[in-house]
């Protein structure tokens, strides 16, 4: 190196002003930048096919998304969905859920045959029916019913008062039985579902309802998806974004995946991680491209070469 390249350096080694200038210069170049000149699609393509390979997006898959959603969920422990919503968004989005039109699903009309169905719940209500049964008082009211056939006698008599008082039991056990009819189904389906037939029965059908999905057109099912208040939905979540993202437990949840993303990443260098994915050369070459581009424009720049000659001419 000669003496006049190692006084130049030295300058700028010495000068924390000159180099702040020069870094100023040319950042101030690369954003006058237009998107359009920083950006080439035929590159973009090629580096996003390129670095689909199954390895490199299964570790993504296994050493970021995983664990971030479970941080996620971590994060959102005790929070409400009305907690993560601005004040009004509430009555809004339900008025739009309320007015709005559910997708048909008519595409799914016959996907699973019926049967299936009927074998699968028949049992239910049969087990629905024998749990009513079994709180009828005296097996609903039989002995009582005969006695009452013995007329005006003394057990005639004594058979009328048994079956009022067995009537007002039966009328009390349906109307409490009617109360819980609810959580009485609930066991019923339940205890279907965990039979080995029920278990079988269910997994068919979901087989079927897969077997329909995979032969639908996608046109189809995002239309009928698509009935669904999308656009007024989306106009919301602008300030939905921006005031969980100002908030304290959304500065949290950022700060943590980055720093979860570092732990992983962060010992790395670019052309480690880009040699990971496949696209070491093409990213380097790329961005040689728009280097030379950069300095090009900074070749054009006044500000430049006024520095420049601060520089070497101290």
């Amino acid at each position: 190196m000669s003496e006049n390249e190692g006084g130049a350096l030295d300058r700028l080694r010495g000068d924390l002003s000159l180099r702040r200038d020069g870094v100023a210069i040319v950042v101030d170049a690369l954003l006058r930048q237009t998107v359009r000149d920083l950006v080439d699609p035929a590159v973009f393509v090629d580096v996003v096919s390129r670095a689909a390979e199954a390895t490199f997006l299964e570790r993504l898959l296994v050493e970021h998304l995983e664990p971030g959603v479970e941080r996620v969920f971590d994060g959102l422990e005790g929070t409400t969905i009305g907690d993560l919503l601005p004040e009004g968004e509430g009555e809004a989005i339900e008025a739009l859920v309320v007015e709005g039109n559910p997708p048909t699903l008519d595409w799914m009309v016959g996907a699973v045959d019926p049967d299936l169905f009927r074998r699968l719940f028949a049992p239910v209500w049969q087990d629905v029916l024998l749990r009513f049964v079994r709180k009828l008082p005296g097996l609903g009211g039989g002995l009582a019913g005969a006695l009452t056939k013995m007329g005006d006698s003394a057990i005639g008599r004594f058979g009328r008062g048994v079956s009022g008082k067995v009537e007002a039991q039966m009328e009390s056990t349906t109307s409490e039985f009617a109360k819980g009819l609810t959580h009485e189904v609930r066991l019923a389906i339940t205890e279907r579902l965990k039979s080995d037939e029920g278990q079988a029965i269910d997994a068919e059908i979901r087989r079927q309802v897969h077997a329909r999905i995979l032969e639908t057109d996608a046109a189809v099912v995002l239309r009928d998806l698509d009935r669904l208040p999308r656009k007024e939905l989306l106009r919301r979540m602008p300030l939905i974004v921006a005031s969980n993202a100002k908030s304290d437990l959304g500065r949290a949840l950022v700060r943590k995946e980055v720093e979860a993303f570092l732990a992983v990443e962060g010992e790395k260098t670019g052309h480690q991680v880009l040699e990971e994915a496949g696209v070491a050369p093409q990213v380097r070459a790329y961005l040689r491209v728009q280097a030379e581009s950069l300095l090009g424009a900074l070749f054009e720049d006044d500000a430049f070469a006024t520095w420049i000659t601060r520089w070497l001419q101290g």
